[in-house]
């Protein structure tokens, strides 16, 4: 089960979709995983797996940074792309060495 408001729910399309904040759906979906016959939860236990399967924190980074540097060179003003030191490179984008696109942040503390 998972909520359907949960940004999941579009990705999960197999999970059980119920409504967190009514009761009567709550208890649907409960008796209706319960009655599932073991075939269909295989079943979808298995397409919901292969959704998340390709997911890790590192590919979702990497497609979140895609993303917003797909949205700066829309932008395309030299201020953007000198700001972000990128410039295009073929079919794709390509950071600049150089200084830093953000603050740098502290290491960890060392504890004695």
């Amino acid at each position: 089960m998972l909520s359907r408001f949960a940004g999941a729910a579009r990705q999960l399309d197999a999970a059980l979709l119920v409504n967190p904040h009514d009761p009567d759906d709550m208890a649907d979906g409960l008796d209706a995983a319960l009655r599932m016959p073991l075939s269909q939860r295989r079943e979808r236990w298995g397409s919901l797996w292969r959704a998340i399967a390709e997911a890790s924190p590192l590919n979702w980074g990497r497609s979140f940074l895609a993303g917003l540097l797909r949205a700066a060179l829309m932008a395309d003003t030299p201020a953007v792309r000198s700001r972000l030191r990128i410039e295009r490179s073929g079919d794709g984008i390509t950071m600049i060495p150089g200084q830093p696109i953000g603050p740098i942040l502290p290491g960890p503390r060392q504890v004695n």
